[in-house]
Parts: C-alpha cells; structure tokens; sequence
C-alpha cells in the first residue's frame, strides 16, 4: 500500500500537499496537513515557510496576472521548493511513499 500525494501550491490553502490515492485521503484527508506526516521537525517547518513564501507573490487584486517577485526571487523560491521536495523523498521514501510534483513554473 503506497501513499500518494500530489505537491502543489494553492494560493491561500495552507498546504502543498494534495492526497491522491484512497490510502493517503483516509489517513490525511485530500487537502494534507504535513505536520501529521511522520518527517523531521526541520522539513515541516521548511514546507509552512515555502507555503507562506508562496503566498507573497500571488497578487489577491489581479488573480491571473504574473504576481509580485522578481525573476530572480521566483527563480530562488523554485530552487527551495525543489530542495524540500527532495528531502520530503527522502524521509519517505518509496515504494511507501510517492510525491508527485505537480508545480506550475
């Protein structure tokens, strides 16, 4: 039995994980509190950060407009997302465990 979690970010959810197989929904229900995961202390903390980090860029006046960062600052927060998806793989790591990233870039 594997779960499986989608990651993205939902401007305002709280979250960036998503379950997308029955065994993950019973357990974490669909939108998934990561501090219910059993990872380090380090790596919740690193998640709430990139989900309010990612917060700051979405424009709440112009929806589909291209929000707020620079370049330069969404090149980094990409960068940091792709770090703490690796070290969420890496404290649960499959086949128990399967994190699809489903970010938009």
């Amino acid at each position: 039995m594997a779960f499986v979690f989608r990651f993205f970010f939902d401007p305002g959810s709280g979250t960036c994980l998503w379950s997308a197989s029955k065994e993950a929904e019973a357990l974490y229900d669909y939108p998934v509190d990561h501090h219910l995961l059993p990872i380090s202390e380090e790596l919740r903390q690193r998640l709430d950060g990139l989900v309010l980090e990612f917060d700051t860029d979405y424009d709440w006046d112009n929806p589909p407009g291209e929000g707020k960062w620079s370049d330069e600052q969404r090149d980094a927060f990409w960068r940091r997302v792709d770090e703490n998806l690796a070290m969420l793989r890496r404290e649960l790591p499959a086949p128990d465990y399967e994190f699809r990233d489903e970010t938009r870039r």
